[in-house]
């Protein structure tokens, strides 16, 4: 893998369009993170309070998938191996840099609470997403991040009025079992990222192998 192999990688994706909107959430978080609005929930008062960083976090989550995209997928997925190189250190570096940024400025902004649990939050839509764009295109990595939102706020509190205990992005930071969900999110995310990744850097030497004996 060489610097150019990264930098044309970088220049298909326009890359650079993910700091500057992760800088502009970030931004937008501090000022009026803590605010909240109105959410259409099915309990008895049949409406609760949201607080904007929530939406804010989801932004964040899903960029590291989203800028995966190419104009070129279609030459790309049968790439050789130091393309695949290039692509887990850019969606690692991204992940890192990303969350991690968005973490500390609302640790320092909205509290350390808050800011554990959009981090649990991010962590389960980042595997939702790496999932969405491994079923519908990197393009598309929004799809299945955006059903979960719609998901967590209509079902995401019972009828005493508390979040239940799958509300990853909702629960007490401290909560375990929302902690499992979201891990678990990540992980098979993760896990279908990885293996349509393993799959073409097996089948590559085959189909390179089959080219030459014809």
């Amino acid at each position: 893998m060489s610097i150019e192999d990264l930098r044309t990688f970088l220049f298909l994706r326009r890359c650079w369009f993910g700091p500057v909107v992760v800088a502009l959430v970030s931004v937008v978080t501090v000022v009026v993170g803590h605010h909240e609005v109105a959410n259409p929930v099915p309990i008895a008062e049949g409406v609760a309070t949201l607080p904007v960083w929530r939406l804010l976090s989801l932004i964040v989550a899903i960029m590291p998938a989203v800028l995966l995209h190419s104009p070129l997928g279609e030459l790309e997925s049968a790439a050789v191996r130091e393309y695949w190189r290039v692509q887990h250190l850019y969606l690692a570096g991204s992940v890192v840099l990303y969350l991690g940024s968005f973490t500390v400025v609302a640790w320092l902004g909205l509290g350390g609470d808050t800011a554990l649990i959009a981090l649990r939050a991010m962590i389960a839509w980042l595997g939702l997403a790496l999932l969405s764009g491994r079923m519908f295109g990197w393009s598309r990595s929004w799809l299945l991040p955006l059903v979960s939102v719609a998901i967590l706020l209509f079902w995401g509190m019972d009828t005493g009025s508390t979040y239940v205990w799958w509300e990853f992005s909702a629960r007490p930071h401290d909560d375990w079992k929302s902690a499992v969900v979201a891990g678990g999110l990540a992980l098979l995310g993760a896990a279908i990222y990885w293996a349509r990744s393993w799959r073409r850097h097996l089948l590559h030497p085959l189909r390179r192998a089959r080219s030459l004996s014809r």
